[in-house]
């Protein structure tokens, strides 16, 4: 306590001198100055934050310590819970209810470091102890966890501290306690569901072990059509797809079977058929491309579907790119001139290979009139610029085509 207490006033110190030099205005010509009064404001605010962690709560040591090292903006956020406070009163609230519900959590600064390019600090502070009831949605309840919390203040001109946001460390060589990654596989189909603990799950799985994530992944085992459609867990579920061998995620795939064109359609949910056709073996996909290919004519003019369907001339089996380009050949005069759908056939002209984009520009070119129509046009004249490039490849028959173009 001897140590916080002097490491508190340092941190005084440092604020009133940044306040000092604030007011002389002379930041430019005495910035080394700035940085070190900086520093030890933020060492002096981050002890203070520690030592009353390991306290019990005080509302007028929380209260001093707000009103004394924050502005009056000052904005407290905690990612990975979606918990946020605006203004001293509100987070000496969140202080309260925190020493309430943790009362033997035990916290020490492993190390401080300036962020570059403003004034701002980052703290890596070991914790360990435990929560009566979920305060922190991310840990287990009446269970001892240990791990890393990454803590970092946003200064004002002044040395006040406008903003603190907080965050579960999983960066190397901090890596969290076996316990919080197991709790957190157990809970990742709530935790995916808010902005916080999906964007905490993504980076879980960029250290855990592959039977970590594989255990995570299998919690979405039929849930997965509820969690594509969500703004957040879409990302853990592409996440999953990325990270993990097809034959561990496939079951993700499966539960899109029989509503695979409704998910094209779906402004999220499309997302999800889009990273299957990247990261999955063409072959395994038969039974979903199977649904698309025959409403492609309306799924190429969908928002979503067009993305769908040009991910699948990238990366499908050349059997499916020829079966998508004799649905998209039966009508692309009209295809070629909508400005959505125009980018599939493009994509065509660039992915499938050469006997099939000389189909669809057969198809294309096949009456004189229309060919004219569509060289005119002003989306479909950029198709007719790649179908031109395939019909005038030497030794192509069908001059009365070269001559129409």
């Amino acid at each position: 306590t001897g140590a916080a207490g002097a490491e508190r006033a340092v941190g005084r110190q440092g604020a009133d001198e940044l306040r000092r030099q604030a007011a002389a205005r002379d930041c430019s010509a005495d910035g080394g100055l700035v940085l070190e009064a900086l520093q030890a404001a933020a060492e002096g605010m981050f002890a203070a934050i520690v030592e009353h962690a390991n306290k019990p709560f005080s509302p007028e040591a929380i209260s001093d310590m707000l009103e004394e090292g924050t502005a009056s903006d000052f904005h407290y956020e905690w990612q990975d819970c979606d918990r946020e406070s605006h203004g001293s009163h509100c987070t000496a609230d969140l202080w309260r209810e925190f020493k309430e519900l943790a009362p033997d959590v035990r916290c020490q600064i492993q190390r401080v470091t300036m962020k570059e390019g403003g004034f701002a600090a980052r703290a890596y502070i070991d914790f360990e102890g435990s929560q009566t009831q979920p305060f922190l949605p991310i840990f287990p309840v009446n269970t001892r966890v240990r791990g890393v919390i990454c803590s970092e203040l946003e200064f004002d001109g002044h040395g006040q501290v406008r903003k603190e946001s907080m965050h579960l460390c999983f960066e190397a060589p901090f890596e969290a306690h076996p316990i919080v990654i197991d709790f957190l596989a157990q809970s990742a189909t709530q935790l995916a569901l808010r902005e916080g603990g999906s964007r905490m799950l993504q980076r879980a799985m960029e250290v855990a072990g592959h039977e970590e994530c594989v255990t995570l992944c299998r919690q979405f085992r039929g849930h997965v059509w509820e969690a594509s459609a969500s703004p957040h867990a879409n990302h853990v579920l592409q996440k999953c797809v990325v990270n993990l061998p097809p034959r561990k995620v496939l079951f993700i795939a499966e539960e899109f079977k029989g509503r695979a064109v409704l998910a094209a359609r779906h402004s999220i949910r499309s997302r999800m058929l889009e990273r299957f056709i990247e990261y999955f073996p063409g072959e395994v996909l038969d039974d979903l491309v199977g649904e698309l290919i025959p409403e492609a004519s309306h799924l190429c003019c969908n928002t979503f579907g067009n993305f769908v369907l040009q991910r699948l001339l990238e990366h499908g089996t050349d059997t499916q790119r020829r079966a998508l380009v004799e649905v998209l050949s039966a009508d692309a005069a009209s295809l070629a001139k909508h400005s959505i759908a125009s980018n599939v056939l493009s994509s065509a002209f660039i992915y499938c290979p050469v006997r099939d984009q000389r189909f669809l520009a057969e198809a294309l070119c096949a009456d004189a009139a229309v060919v004219r129509s569509l060289r005119r046009h002003y989306i479909a004249s950029f198709v007719m610029r790649q179908a031109k490039r395939v019909i005038t490849t030497p030794g192509r028959q069908g001059a009365l085509l070269e001559i129409s173009l």
